[in-house]
């Protein structure tokens, strides 16, 4: 049996659950990054390209697929944002 796709909340690409970086949110609480995947709760994958996270920040897809109560922190934005310029740092290595 094949493994499940994922679809990336920022370009919309499927793809296999080890491609994707996975965040979760609980009852509409902020999001938390799951490298792991074990956490239960809302799900959502993104890409582990560099505009995938610009992209979905700008479209919001984080908060809509995550039926989030809140928009996300400024915080949690440069989380994201540090996350994806250090995959970039690993990717050119």
């Amino acid at each position: 049996m094949p493994a499940p796709l994922r679809t990336c909340i920022g370009c919309g690409l499927k793809a296999a659950r080890s491609e994707f970086w996975r965040f979760k949110s609980k009852s509409g609480a902020a999001p938390v990054f799951d490298p792991s995947d074990t956490q239960a709760g809302r799900g959502a994958s993104v890409c582990q390209r560099p505009l995938c996270i610009e992209k979905a920040i700008a479209r919001r897809a984080f908060e809509r697929n995550l039926k989030l109560k809140q928009p996300l922190s400024s915080g949690f934005k440069d989380q994201l944002r540090q996350l994806n310029a250090e995959s970039g740092l690993k990717a050119n290595s």
